[in-house]
């Protein structure tokens, strides 16, 4: 009886975190994991599903993915990858970075040369005549 107990309970749990995902943090990227943020007797209910090169301390600087090492919980894979997307979106504004196919780049810093003076006598002329 024991036995099925058991069997019982780890399918249920293998189905429930099999449905789960969610956008953490991972070796300082931010990335989407399949499964639960919680480990239970050293056994990870998770794992990496899509690594990013977002890097995670920037992300968590921002006032809205403060939580993001703790787990931010999503319904489905594609409702993940939108909350990365926003991430992303938000690096890009808030921290002066351009993000190109998916990694966050620098964005060159324009330079200013000084603009050419000009006289009084350099600017066109009009005579008198006209055309």
């Amino acid at each position: 009886m024991l036995v099925v107990v058991v069997v019982g309970a780890y399918v249920g749990v293998r189905a429930y975190v099999g449905r789960q995902w969610y956008v953490g943090v991972s070796d300082g990227k931010v990335v989407v994991f399949h499964g639960v943020p919680v480990s239970f007797v050293g056994l990870h209910l998770s794992h990496v599903d899509t690594p990013t090169d977002l890097p995670a301390t920037q992300a968590e600087a921002l006032p809205l993915w403060h939580g993001l090492s703790d787990g931010i919980s999503a319904r489905s894979r594609s409702d993940a990858l939108a909350i990365v997307d926003q991430v992303r979106s938000d690096l890009c504004t808030a921290s002066s970075v351009g993000c190109a196919g998916g990694t966050v780049t620098p964005t060159p810093t324009p330079t200013v040369s000084p603009s050419p003076s000009r006289s009084a006598s350099a600017g066109p002329t009009h005579g008198g005549a006209s055309p």
